[in-house]
């Protein structure tokens, strides 16, 4: 199988020296690189070109274009059987790319493929992380995007054939939206080694809330009612952003992503679990998006259905508030 790496950067060069290190200690002999420089005014090309060792395709934008515009440039001078993703601040494991290709290569001929991680911080040191689901979350994939983008970019990999059209170029949620605009079509698979140290910093597109969902809202519609659900499109919102929405929306939505948790819970317990995970980050990004009285309506409503986890999150969150106001300067 042949294998292309699609990496779009910007003003990159303070993480690219290890960028390129990890990939030319790939175990993995035969790749190619085709990265999109996407109006960078630092270095970030230079270093490229000097240090990778593998085939190197440029490609370059003398203003920024954005993130889905620069993946679908590099995705038009592709034509390698395995597109593998790959951030410029991000380092990838040794084995990554043969593990990415060992999962792909199989009978049933998945769509994509994506890997677990852990987070490092601007400094390269480790992060707290999440637990790694089980394999067998990857066949309930579509009914976990509905709760939220459980995928992380920079691990995927995924068929050249099966992204013929390239990403959803009208959501700043790119990959959000190209996952769940391929739900219903796409079969995933998950390998749980930990290939890739991903960087988290301030300018991280992964981190932001939509600025701009364009069609994500439209994609996400899609993806509940193939659960047999349609939901309303103030709920659709709040799915995707707490914030701005109010109390009424904020605990519907938390009991529609909670029936949901549910049934998947009944279908396969370790699915079930991760769902109910996903399902706890809303819950805390609803807690502080939420008014005073607002958090004690969701606390309430946690209490009454057993939610220990978000109750839990509710105290840790409602603690660091009060400490926060323990010691706010006076006003002068």
């Amino acid at each position: 199988m042949t294998v292309t790496v699609l990496m779009p950067f910007k003003d990159a060069a303070r993480y690219l020296d290890q960028c390129v290190q990890s990939l030319n200690a790939q175990t993995h002999a035969l790749f190619h690189v085709v990265a999109i420089d996407d109006g960078s005014v630092d270095d970030g090309a230079e270093i490229l070109r000097k240090r990778l060792r593998r085939p190197l395709t440029l490609l370059s934008h003398a203003a920024p274009m954005g993130v889905s515009a620069s993946l679908n440039h590099g995705l038009a001078h592709i034509e390698s059987g395995l597109v593998v993703r790959m951030d410029a601040d991000d380092i990838a494991h040794p084995r990554r790319i043969d593990a990415l290709v060992e999962a792909m290569d199989v009978p049933s001929r998945p769509d994509a493929v994506f890997s677990w991680y852990r987070y490092i911080d601007s400094r390269g040191r480790a992060l707290p992380t999440q637990p790694c689901p089980s394999a067998g979350i990857a066949q309930y994939a579509g009914d976990l995007l509905c709760i939220g983008n459980f995928i992380s970019h920079p691990t995927v990999a995924f068929r050249r054939e099966s992204l013929r059209d390239g990403y959803v170029t009208d959501s700043s949620a790119e990959d959000y939206a190209t996952w769940l605009a391929h739900a219903s079509t796409w079969q995933w698979a998950f390998t749980a080694e930990n290939l890739l140290k991903w960087r988290l910093h301030s300018q991280n597109q992964s981190l932001m809330v939509p600025r701009d969902p364009g069609s994500l809202s439209e994609h996400l519609a899609l993806c509940w009612e193939s659960t047999g659900m349609s939901l309303d499109p103030q709920v659709l919102s709040a799915v995707i952003s707490p914030a701005g929405n109010s109390l009424a929306v904020l605990l519907e939505t938390d009991r529609t992503i909670g029936a949901l948790v549910s049934r998947l819970r009944s279908t396969s317990p370790p699915a079930g679990a991760y769902a109910a995970a996903i399902h706890s980050q809303w819950q805390l990004r609803a807690l502080l998006a939420a008014s005073r009285d607002g958090r004690r309506s969701l606390v309430g409503a946690l209490h009454r259905r057993g939610d220990t986890k978000g109750l839990l999150r509710a105290a840790l969150l409602a603690g660091r508030r009060q400490v926060h106001a323990r010691h706010r300067p006076s006003a002068p």
